[in-house]
């Protein structure tokens, strides 16, 4: 049987680096926004069963090649409950744009331009 099939397999190396770049800025900033060091979640991970030190857990994000079971225990131990990608700042293949974020306010959604209801009058005060 020949090799090198083109219908299976990774992508190539561009798109492939793409998606370690989003990866590996994902968790970043997970852990940014918690002000956490690799340290801090290397430590973290262990209760979960994973045995990284500090530089270790660097050096395997720093590289965006860590498996999805990793960044998986990592979002758990971070306390990440859901996940919203923006697929549109990056361009890797035919990928959905994410959808406008629907306001939770009242006042937001009932000023929209499929609202039926009327709108109060303002009363001005001088």
């Amino acid at each position: 049987m020949p090799r090198g099939n083109k219908e299976h397999g990774p992508p190539p190396k561009e798109q492939l680096d793409r998606w370690r770049n989003l990866a590996k800025e994902t968790v970043q900033d997970l852990m940014t926004a918690r002000s956490l060091t690799h340290e801090n979640v290397a430590k973290m991970l262990r209760v979960e069963g994973f045995n990284y030190d500090g530089p270790s857990l660097n050096r395997r994000l720093t590289r965006g090649n860590f498996p999805a079971v990793l960044m998986l225990a990592i979002m758990k131990v971070l306390g990440v409950k859901t996940l919203e990608v923006q697929f549109a700042l990056m361009k890797v293949g035919r990928l959905r744009k994410p959808r406008p974020e629907k306001s939770s306010k009242p006042h937001e959604r009932a000023s929209s331009a499929h609202s039926t209801a009327p709108r109060p009058a303002r009363s001005r005060s001088k």
